[in-house]
Order: structure tokens, then sequence, then C-alpha cells
């Protein structure tokens, strides 16, 4: 059963004082507050901060070796924090954020500030309470789903496979408060901690509110002797550790180095081994290149570095792992479903793209024989797939020519005709009915068509095979509803994410009145241009960079992080990768389609020191236009650099679970820069709050961070290509932009706001004003709400010009 209760041997929760006294005044406050409002009191919630203890022998480093709960000897809250009052709307069964205010960025500053000081912990359970119950209680479905199965991705990412969350009790004496934790492993299992422990002042615990070695002087001056005189790169690892390379060899050091020992990863053969690294003079001998060492070199496939053992590599669970950020969305809602597959690489690359949520039933039609070669390469940590006849298929996909009947339903895909203002359309025929409509592929094809058409029908597919299950997207039935034989016509000339749905015979009838009088469609240059600089290489820098790569002359492609298991789903890397830096895996891709690439494994840091050096970064490398990509409060530095120096560039972030996502973009010096735009734009009514959400103290929640946050390839991969057709189109001289960027500009209507859902509320309308999924409207500096007439942008100096929004 999902709320089933196992119980073994399991790692004790332990609070620290400093952490226990916020708790329960936020416990008293809520309790308080909801009596003297309603009479019952109201449940709270509560920020903490913890850090796991491993047993003896069994000390895991963070990313690099992936532990498990039977690692762990106990999981200490040393620091706890509330959350403002105003933030939230409470009562006795539920708490949710407020919509308004900017609650987002203030609670994102709360946040960070406090991992900040104390670099020794991580967000790495859930608090709230149970204000009815006294002395023990019990998760609810709700904690489970909203609480202890996203922790779970979350810390799977870190390489805890555990997520936990601490529900407040009254205690038995009534008197106070009592803390019981739980754990899960699977996200549907739930595993009783038991009550916390609140150790007494000066407990040996409070150690790990202390700061790791390389943020004390000493520290910071060993680094610097690091990097000067052995050239080695050094990056932060979670809960205080440091990963230092040089060469291809690997050190990771533990916040209380030397005192607690390092490790050295080796290459044994397939497999990799972590030798003891036990002080300083160790660490330097270790240091120094063997003849082992002479002639490897990051750019070579064939012994490129990974910083740390692949969890593939070592027997672990990693198909598990493989899934974890698409697991929460469709659990095994694919597992027994069959999709057929029509037609060459079209219809293979859709296939691909439902791979990555978890399909591994698929059944073969003429043009599909290299599909099983290329699923198994695509994961080849999947020993599921299934290949079979078309005739056993709930769904089909088919791409291209249709000649013959199919026996099982099927979305199919055309391209129109070069005249034609319309790219592309998708019709659902029947089983055993024939489609005489021919496949008219332009010899010009628009990749950037290709991909948003290919985008576009994997979701729908993917709605088709969830019909009936409790996760089917309902935003696409109601989409369709009422449509018989629905026809999608997608792409037009004048905006290339234009979406119609039509009863076939209607869309017949549309194009053939559109024929006459074409829009233009502009001839893309045989010539490759500029530079770009693309900062993140994550769910939507790598795809952006992929696609933009056969176009560009040179990219710069910047990202601190290295491939962890879970990102192939919806990264542009395989897993053959993982524990490779991003920047340098995705360079040798880059290099493959024949750009010029040069890879920094380096983070932007959202401090003025950050900014300066970001500064002195995009002067060396001297793009023609950036593309960013971390989602992270950087970006605000980034791009007030780039507006300095009137660099183009385009920023894209997601949304919760990539329902909805934006991009911005800038022309340089002129219109609206980032900051007018960014969180000042009224874009209409938000949708309802999801789990994430609802509960906003979740520590996995960040706007347009995927890493942890639940999406698919689909989903993300959606705003990635709208990131990097903007940004191409950018990049091209005024006089050669297309007619929708020239008109966009001029409207100063710069935010890009695309759904891959779409919500409607009786009382509001339409989240954000788009009705259907996969459509993208466009915002501006009219749009920005709460401005004081004649204020002023302290950026660009734009004066906003407030909407007069009813709240």
């Amino acid at each position: 059963m999902p709320d089933q209760l196992e119980t073994r041997r399991l790692p004790q929760v332990v609070v620290l004082p400093e952490a226990w006294a916020p708790i329960v005044a936020e416990l008293d406050r809520a309790a308080e507050a909801g009596r003297a409002r309603t009479g019952s009191p109201d449940e709270a919630v509560f920020v903490p901060l913890c850090a796991p203890v491993f047993r003896p022998g069994r000390a895991r480093v963070p990313r690099l070796q992936p532990a498990s709960l039977g690692d762990l000897d106990a999981v200490v809250v040393a620091h706890a924090f509330a959350l403002p009052q105003d933030w939230v709307e409470a009562s006795a069964a539920r708490i949710r954020f407020r919509a308004e205010g900017g609650v987002q960025a203030r609670f994102e500053a709360l946040v960070d500030a406090a991992l900040a000081r104390f670099a020794r912990l991580e967000l790495l359970a859930r608090g709230h309470s149970h204000p009815f119950d006294c002395g023990s209680t019990r998760p609810s479905g709700i904690d489970r789903v909203e609480h202890l199965a996203p922790c779970l991705a979350y810390n799977r990412g870190l390489g805890l496979d555990a997520g936990f969350t601490f529900i407040a009790v009254r205690a038995l004496d009534g008197a106070g408060w009592a803390l019981h934790g739980f754990a899960t492993e699977d996200g549907q299992t739930i595993l009783d901690l038991g009550l916390a422990t609140v150790v007494p002042d000066g407990s040996p615990w409070a150690a790990l509110r202390e700061p790791p070695w390389h943020a004390t002087d000493a520290g910071r001056a060993r680094e610097a002797r690091l990097r000067e005189a052995r050239g080695a790169k050094l990056d932060r690892l979670p809960l205080g550790w440091t990963r230092l390379r040089a060469g291809p060899n690997v050190w990771a050091l533990p916040p209380g180095f030397p005192a607690e020992p390092g490790a050295r990863f080796v290459r044994c053969g397939e497999a990799w081994a972590a030798e003891p690294v036990a002080s300083w003079e160790a660490l330097e001998a270790g240091l120094e290149p063997t003849a082992e060492d002479a002639g490897r070199s990051f750019r070579n496939p064939q012994s490129a570095i990974r910083n740390g053992p692949p969890p593939c590599l070592r027997g672990k669970d990693a198909r598990a792992a493989y899934y974890a950020r698409v697991a929460p969305l469709y659990g095994d809602a694919l597992s027994g479903k069959t999709l057929g597959v029509v037609g060459g690489d079209d219809a293979c690359e859709v296939a691909s793209l439902l791979a990555r949520c978890g399909l591994t039933r698929f059944a073969l039609g003429p043009g599909a024989e290299a599909l099983p070669a290329r699923l198994r390469a695509q994961n080849p940590l999947e020993d599921r797939w299934v290949f079979t006849s078309l005739d056993r298929a709930d769904v089909a996909f088919a791409a291209g020519e249709l000649r013959e009947p199919l026996p099982v339903p099927a979305w199919r895909l055309s391209f129109l005709p070069a005249e034609s203002p319309v790219r592309a359309r998708l019709d659902w025929i029947p089983a055993g009915e024939a489609c005489a409509a021919p496949d008219a592929r332009p010899a010009q094809l628009e990749p950037f068509d290709r991909a948003d058409a290919l985008n576009r029908a994997a979701a729908l597919v993917r709605a088709s095979l969830l019909r009936g299950a409790a996760c089917e997207p309902a935003e696409v039935a109601r989409f369709l509803e009422g449509r018989a034989r629905p026809a999608l016509l997608l792409g037009h000339a004048r905006w290339p994410w234009w979406l119609r749905v039509f009863e076939r015979e209607d869309a017949d009838a549309w194009l053939a009145s559109n024929l006459a009088a074409p829009a233009s469609r502009p001839q893309e240059p045989a010539a490759r241009r500029g530079r770009v600089l693309v900062i993140g290489c994550g769910s939507l820098g790598s795809v952006a960079a992929l696609r933009l790569a056969p176009r560009v002359e040179a990219l710069g492609l910047s990202d601190p992080e290295t491939v962890s298991i879970e990102n192939p789903v919806r990264q542009a890397f395989e897993v053959a990768e993982v524990g490779q830096p991003k920047a340098e895996a995705l360079a040798r891709r880059v290099e493959a389609l024949g750009a010029r690439a040069e890879a920094f494994v380096r983070a932007e840091e959202d401090s003025p020191a950050g900014a300066e050096a970001f500064a002195a970064f995009v002067d060396r490398f001297k793009p023609d236009l950036a593309v960013l990509a971390t989602g992270t409060g950087a970006e605000y530095a980034m791009a007030r650099v780039l507006r300095e120096r009137g660099i183009p560039h385009a920023a894209g972030r997601c949304y919760a679970r990539a329902r909805y996502f934006e991009v911005i973009l800038v022309d340089g010096s002129n219109g609206p820069c980032f900051h007018c735009l960014r969180e000042q734009v009224h874009t209409g009514p938000a949708p309802s709050l999801t789990p994430e959400q609802a509960a906003r103290y979740d520590p996995d929640y960040r706007p347009g961070e995927l890493n942890a946050e639940p999406a698919s390839a689909i989903e993300s991969g959606r705003c990635a290509e709208v990131l990097a057709r903007a940004a191409w189109e950018l990049l091209k001289p005024p006089d050669a932009r297309p007619e929708w960027l020239r008109a966009t500009l001029e409207q100063r209507r710069t935010c890009l706001l695309g759904a891959n859902h779409a919500e409607f509320d009786a009382a509001t309308g339409w989240a954000y004003g788009l009705d259907a999924p996969g459509k993208v409207a466009t915002y501006g500096v009219e749009d920005i709400a709460g401005a004081r007439p004649g204020e002023r942008c302290e950026v660009c100096g734009q004066a906003w010009l407030p909407a007069e929004v009813a709240e």
C-alpha cells in the first residue's frame, strides 16, 4: 500500500536547541493565531536545515558516492526558521503561499542566506505540524505526495537515496511539542523514524553549524596556493564539501578536512576506487602528475575525466535514479502501454522522448527498424524493453507518408509545402481509416520548425497513452474536446509558435483558403554567424546549445556542475557522460556539429564580486549574444553586465514542473532590460498552486531550476526550443530578423510566456492568458504592475508604464 509503514533499524532524528527554539515559537504562534480566528489551531510550517551523519565506515561524498538510508546514523536538524506571517494563508488543515507581493523572491533570498551561513547543512527535509495530534502522528496522503516524494527526488540529486519530513505534534503532557520524523526510499513506503531527540546546549552536534575549512582565512589562503602552484580547479559540493580537480585526478575534501579525511578517486578498469587522504601534505603530493596521467585530456572522449564514480558503474539502482525527474509525474502509468511507431527519424525522435518518460514498450512499423538500437544506446540502464508488432499497440505515431490504414488509432505528423503559411499539421487517425493527405516536407525545412512539431506531437501522443490514468493531462483532453477527428495546425510564418485546432475537414478548408496569399518565409543564410555564450548547461542551456551549434561560429559553455545520473532524461547528455563536467561534455557535442567550443567550469555568484568576475569573463570571451539559463538570482547581475556592454541576451526559465515557462529577450542596449521585465510584469491570473508551491517551504522548489523539479524532456525541451530560436533570431542584424521579432521588439513586448499546460478558472479565466497547451504569448512594459507613475528602471532608465491590475 502507498501509505504502508515499515519499521527497521533507521537513523535517529536529532534537533539542536538553536533549531528547536524557532520551531517551537512558530508552532505556538500558529496555534494561537488559529484559535483566535476560528477556535482551532492552525497548521504551521518551518524550514529545517539538516545534515546527514554517517555510520562509522560508511561515509559518502555528496553527488560522487550515492548513499542510502542504511548508511546514516542520524539526521540532525541544526538550524530552522519560520516564514513571515504575511507570506502565507493558513488554516487548521493546510498552508498555502500567497500569490502576490513578490513572496517568491523574498523566500529565495531567505533560504539562500541561511544556506550560505550554514554551508554544512542542506534542505534535506520538510517541516510542518499536525496540531490536533498528540504524542505521535502519521503522514497523510498529501504528506507523502507533496512532501516525501518530491524531497526524495531532490535528495537523490545530492546523492542521498532518501527523503524526509518532520511533523510536529503536541507533547503527551499537553504543555509542549514533539517532533516526529519520517523517511521514504521509494516515494511510496513510509518509514517511521520515531520522535526526535532535542539535545542539550554544548552538544558535539553543534559543530555542524560551524563554517567549513574553505570559509576560513587559512582555508582561503590554502585554496589560493593550490590554484597558483598546481593549477587545480576547485568547486563546491553540497554539505560543505569541496571537489578539487587537476588533470584526470579528482579529490573530495570534507568540511572538516584534514581532521575529517578526504578521498582521492582512482580509476580501476571500468570502476572507480576511493583512496583516503588525511593531510594537506598527502593531498599536494598526490597532485603531482604521474606517468600514467600523461596524455590524458578532457577533450578525449575515450579518457575524459569522470568526477567521481558514476552510479551506473557501481551496481547502484541507477535505473530508478535515471527516472528520478519523471517518476513523480507518471509513476508506472506508462509501464503497461505500448506505442506504435511508423516512419523514420521523426517518428523515432518522438519515441525517444517518450522513452525518457518511462515508456518501454514499442510496436515497430515501417521505417522504425532502427528504433531498438537507438533506445538501448540512449538508456543502457533499462532492461525492460519490449518490441512487438503494430497490432499490439495502444496508440501509434506516424511521421511522413501514411499509405495504408493502421490497425490502431494514431497521431500523424505531416509537414506542409513551402507555399503554405503554416509549417506542420497533426491529425488524429482512427483505427482502420485511411489518410490520403501526403507529406509535403519542403526541401529547406527549418530545423526549429521540425523540433517544435516533434515536441508538440510527443505531448499529444503521451496524453493519449495516459487516458484514464490518474496523471492524465486533462488540459489536452479539454483542448481537443468535441472533435471526433481533431487536426492541429502548427507554426505560422508570422508567429513561430502559432497553434490552432480544427476538425480535419475544417483544417483542410482553412489551408485551402490561405494558400493564395501566404506570408513570406525568411531565407536562412548559409554562413555561420557570431559567438554565443551559454551560461548554464542544464535542462535549458544544453538543449539550446545543440540547437545553436549548427548555426553559429563559436559557443562558450559555462557551468560548474557535473553530469548526474538523472540528467540524461531531459538534458543533452548520455549515461556514459555521468560524472563529467557538463560544460566539457557539451563542448564535445558542439564541436561534432561544426562549431568551435570553449568550456568553462565556473559558477556565477550572486554578489558584487561575482558580477565583477562575470564582467571580466565576458570581456575575455567577447560574445555577440548570451543565453542565460541558470535560473538563479545571479542572472540579474549578469544581465546588467551584458546591458552595459550592449550585448543582446536571452534568458529562459521554467516555472514549477515546467507547466509554464518564460523567455526574456533584450536587444543589447535597446528596449526594456531584463530587470524591467523579470518579476515585474503582470501576466494575468496565475495557475492554481502546485504541490510544491502550496508548501512553499519545500526545499526542492526553485523557479527556473529544474535540477530537482519533476519535468520531462518534453516540457523543459519546449522552453529550450523557444529560447534557442529566439536567441538565434536576435543574433541576426536588425534588417535580417523575421517580422515577428521586429514587431515584438518594436512593441517592447519582449517577455515570451509559454504553456505546456492550460488551466482555466471560472473566476479568473485562463492562467497567464494562455488557453491551449503549446501556446506562447508576449508581454511587455505596458503590462508592468505596481510601478509608480514616472518610476524608472535603475539599470536602463526605462520609464515603467504601470498596468491597471485589479487586485
